[in-house]
Order: structure tokens, then sequence, then C-alpha cells
């Protein structure tokens, strides 16, 4: 069961880093996008 135990912990871990990393991917890609709306670049205005 220890083994166990140490997975979970592990597990819990990657699920807590894949998430804090995936909201970061997300809170750069709206930024580029606002940023490339801002500027003007690439027909990105259509919005």
């Amino acid at each position: 069961m220890a083994q166990l135990k140490v997975l979970k912990e592990e597990w819990d871990a990657v699920q807590t880093q894949f998430s804090t990393m995936a909201t970061d991917a997300a809170a750069t890609f709206v930024k580029i996008i606002q940023e490339l709306r801002d500027n003007g670049i690439g027909g990105v205005n259509y919005v």
C-alpha cells in the first residue's frame, strides 16, 4: 500500500503541474492573440 500512496502523490503532483501549464499556455495564447489584434498583424482584426 505504501507504493500506491507514493504513486498517488506523484500522480497528483503531475496533474497539478499540467493544470498550471495548461493555464499558463492559455493565458499566453490569449496575450499573443491580443497583441496581434492590437498591432493589426495578419488580418486577425475580424473580432
